[in-house]
């Protein structure tokens, strides 16, 4: 196994960078540009000067850690330099001279998984906590990160283990009258029983997936009903043009902002009308192909207008908010609808809506223990799918054999969910995403 060497800090100018190096030569590496002998002991901090020949490069603190009580399991030696980016890719560049190879994507965690010093989820999870939009995206990854979901997946493997442990035991030894035999009734209902449990962490994790990746919002409607004006008031700050022409807006307008918690991708599009105009239909024809491509669609409407039937046929299979604008222009309202003046930032009633339709409220006061990834939620969905198939399969009376194929084959899922054995070859792609100091 090479030495591995990378930036763990961002590549800018900051006060400290931090270098990672880990391998079996880490120490034998560090020690060649060292000024003082680098002990090979763990938890240790030390002071001193690197050189390469008679040059100086830094003045650093050194922490190290001994195999295999390591973040990858191997030996494992952080460098605190200056800040400059210069000196931290000299250090770096000098590193590799002596024996170091440059760390690719995710390759520290990729090493930590293959030396069992944590689970896939627990991997994923350190990804997510990098790239949390907002902090109920932080409070989403928690859970994974301190193993409460590896637990309930190692959980369910364990349920399985004993379920198909009993089953195999009846196909493979029938005749003997001490093994407990397989009651189709109370199979059914454990199977039933895990399912339930399965269920209940796919739901949860469903509904958690846009708050944690960014709620995508579409906001859609006729010319001049208040679109950019509400993109606007959203992101407080003037980010589209807004004037009393019709079709001023032409292009898709993406904004991505943080508001009471949540973080909401807002794409505002053009009016939706018939037209001559060749760019305005571009437009147009850009804003219906997102329409099945949000986690949320936003309908405005002018508080003094009746909807569009022909506009709301194409929004109305997609989760949609109807949305009154220009709420000044009636004197009354229904309390069933949502009215709007965001030319004088009035949206706190939109907001309020988008926050309920999402689960925030139940999000927000409670453990949030959810799978990271719809990766990770396609693979238990089809757990849940293989165990659902033993059971029709057990009430149509079919052999034992038929049955505990499915259930054997959900225990290859729930391993590959946590990163101890997979048949497919998806890490590369898993760990591209990663930064190079992870």
């Amino acid at each position: 196994m090479s030495t591995i060497v990378a930036l763990a800090t961002a590549p800018m100018n900051c006060a400290i960078h931090i270098i990672r190096v880990s391998g079996p030569k880490a120490f034998e590496i560090i020690n060649k540009i060292s000024t003082i002998k680098i002990k090979k002991e763990t938890f240790k901090i030390w002071y001193t000067i690197l050189k390469d020949d008679n040059q100086i490069l830094d003045e650093v603190l050194i922490n190290t850690f001994v195999a295999p009580k390591t973040f990858t399991g191997e030996d494992l030696v952080e460098i605190n330099c200056h800040g400059g980016i210069v000196v931290a890719n000299l250090i770096i560049k000098t590193l590799i001279k002596y024996g170091c190879q440059p760390a690719q994507r995710g390759e520290f965690s990729r090493r930590a998984l293959l030396n069992k010093k944590m689970d896939l989820s627990k991997i994923e999870a350190i990804n997510n906590l990098v790239n949390a939009k907002n902090e109920l995206s932080v409070k989403g990854v928690i859970g994974a990160l301190l193993g409460r979901v590896s637990q309930s997946i190692a959980e369910f493997r364990h349920e399985l283990f004993m379920i198909i442990g009993q089953i195999e035991v009846n196909i493979d030894y029938p005749e003997y009258d001490d093994v407990e035999q397989v009651d189709a009734i109370i199979l059914k209902q454990r199977l039933l029983s895990l399912d339930k449990k399965i269920t209940k962490i796919i739901d949860q994790s469903k509904k958690f997936l846009p708050i944690n990746k960014g709620i995508r919002v579409l906001i859609i409607g006729k010319p001049n009903v208040g679109k950019s004006t509400l993109l606007n008031a959203l992101c407080n700050e003037q980010k589209a043009i807004v004037t009393d022409i019709p079709g001023t807006t032409r292009d898709v307008i993406e904004s991505s902002i943080n508001i009471d918690n949540i973080t909401l991708n807002i794409l505002d599009t053009a009016g939706i009308h018939l037209t001559n105009d060749f760019v305005e239909n571009l437009g147009i024809n850009k804003a219906k192909a997102l329409i099945d491509k949000v986690d949320l669609i936003l309908y405005l409407i002018p508080a003094n207008e009746q909807q569009d039937l022909e506009l709301y046929d194409l929004i109305k299979k997609q989760k949609h908010l109807l949305v009154y604008t220009k709420k000044d222009l009636v004197d009354q309202y229904d309390d069933k609808q949502i009215y709007i003046n965001a030319k004088n930032n009035d949206i706190q009633s939109l907001i309020d809506e988008i926050k309920k339709l999402f689960y925030v409220q139940e999000f927000d006061n409670a453990n949030i223990d959810v799978l990271q990834s719809q990766r990770q939620i396609g693979i238990l969905e089809n757990v849940h799918y293989l165990i659902n198939n033993a059971i029709l399969n057990l009430e149509k009376g079919d052999t034992l054999d038929l049955i505990v194929a499915d259930l054997e084959f959900c225990n290859l899922r729930l391993n590959e969910l946590l990163g101890i054995s997979s048949e497919y070859d998806f890490l590369d792609d898993l760990f591209k995403n990663f930064c190079i100091g992870k």
